[in-house]
C-alpha cells in the first residue's frame, strides 16, 4: 500500500486516474480487514472480493476530483474505503436478517460460516471502516458518523414496517432517505470537503448525492417489480414477496385511496395477492408514477451541480445519473 500523503504522478485521463484511486482504496480494504482471527480475515476478504461495483468509493473520488482535488490525498482514499466497508458490513447483516442464500453470486456469509460468525464478520468490517476516522477533518467525521447512524435507523424502520405489514408513502421516503440516500450524500459531501474544506460547493455536492440516492432507490424498487433477472443480475420480486415497502406498490395502493395519504397494507408472500396488486399497478399507472418520481429526483441532483465549475469528473458524475435512469424500461 502507498502510504504517502499524495500518490505519484497520475496517468492522463479520468479513467486512469479513477482506476488508480480505486486500486489504492482496494489496498486499504484488504489491509484494514486483516486479522489474526482467520475466519474474520477470510470472511471479510471473501465478501469484499466477490465483485462489488465500488460505486460509493467511485462517487466519493469523483466528487473530490470534481471539486478541484488532485492528486489523491490520503484522506479521501481513507473516506472512500470507510464508505465501502460500512456498506459491505450492512450487506452481511442484511443477508442474515433476510436469510438470503447468496450475495454477489456466492453463498452469503451466514451460509458459508454460520450466523454467529457472520455477525462478527459484519462487525469486523464495520469497525475496520472507522480506523482512520480520528485523523480526518471534524466535519468529515461528523458526516460519516451521521450516515452510519441514519443507515441503521433506516434499516430498522424498514424492518418494523415490513413486520407490521402497513406503511405510508411518506414512511417509505423516510426509510430510503436514511437507508440509501444518506450514504451517497456522505460520499459526495466528504469527497468534495476533503478537496476544499471551506468551499461553498460542498453543500451542492451533498445535495447531489442525496437526490441521486433517492432516484437510484426508486429505480431499484421498480426493477424489483418488473425487472428481468438476466439483465439486472438480481432476482425479481425478492423484496416484494417479503412485504418490504416498495414505491411502485405503495403508489398503486394509495391511488385506490384517491391520493389521500394513509397507511396501506403491504401484500407479501401470497403469489395470487401479489399478482392482483401488480395488475392493478398497470391499471392506475403506479409504475409510471415511480418513473416520474425517479426523473424528478434525478433532475434535482443535476440542478444541485449547476453552479459548480464544470470539470470532466463533474460531468461523469452527472452522466451516472442519466445511466441510472436508462435501467428503466
Amino acid at each position: 500500500m502507498i502510504d504517502a500523503k499524495t500518490t505519484p504522478q497520475l496517468e492522463p485521463g479520468l479513467d486512469a486516474t479513477l482506476r488508480l484511486g480505486l486500486a489504492l482504496v482496494e489496498d486499504r480494504l484488504l489491509e484494514w480487514t486483516s486479522s489474526p482471527v482467520s475466519f474474520l480475515q477470510e470472511g471479510s476478504h471473501r465478501v469484499l472480493q466477490a465483485g462489488g461495483k465500488r460505486f460509493r468509493p467511485s462517487v466519493c473520488l469523483l466528487a473530490y476530483l470534481a471539486n478541484g482535488g488532485r492528486p489523491f490525498h490520503s484522506d479521501v482514499l481513507d473516506v472512500a474505503a470507510m464508505l465501502e466497508l460500512l456498506h459491505t458490513a450492512t450487506l452481511v447483516h442484511d443477508d442474515i436478517i433476510d436469510d438470503a442464500d447468496a450475495r454477489r453470486g456466492i453463498p452469503s456469509a451466514h451460509r458459508q460460516y454460520g450466523t454467529s460468525r457472520a455477525i462478527l464478520i459484519g462487525d469486523h468490517l464495520l469497525s475496520a471502516g472507522f480506523r482512520a476516522l480520528p485523523q480526518l477533518d471534524e466535519e468529515v467525521q461528523r458526516s460519516l458518523l451521521e450516515a452510519a447512524r441514519l443507515l441503521a435507523e433506516g434499516e430498522a424502520t424498514e424492518m418494523e414496517l415490513t413486520r407490521s405489514g402497513v406503511a405510508t408513502l411518506e414512511e417509505y421516503f423516510l426509510v430510503i432517505a436514511k437507508k440509501t440516500a444518506s450514504l451517497l450524500q456522505a460520499a459526495t459531501e466528504c469527497g468534495a470537503r476533503v478537496a476544499r474544506p471551506d468551499g461553498a460547493s460542498v453543500e451542492a455536492f451533498a445535495e447531489f448525492g442525496f437526490h441521486a440516492g433517492i432516484a437510484f432507490q426508486l429505480v431499484d424498487d421498480l426493477l424489483d417489480v418488473e425487472g428481468v433477472t438476466e439483465i439486472t443480475g438480481k432476482p425479481t420480486k425478492w423484496d416484494l414477496s417479503r412485504g418490504v415497502p416498495n414505491a411502485a406498490v405503495l403508489t398503486t395502493l394509495e391511488a385506490d385511496l384517491r391520493g389521500k395519504p394513509a397507511a396501506v397494507r403491504i401484500p407479501s408472500g401470497m403469489a395470487r395477492e401479489l399478482d392482483v396488486v401488480l395488475e392493478r399497478m398497470s391499471q392506475v399507472g403506479g409504475d409510471e408514477r415511480v418513473r416520474r418520481l425517479a426523473r424528478m429526483y434525478s433532475a434535482r441532483a443535476l440542478e444541485a451541480l449547476q453552479d459548480v465549475p464544470a470539470t470532466e469528473a463533474g460531468r461523469f458524475l452527472s452522466d451516472q445519473i442519466q445511466q441510472g435512469l436508462t435501467r428503466l424500461r
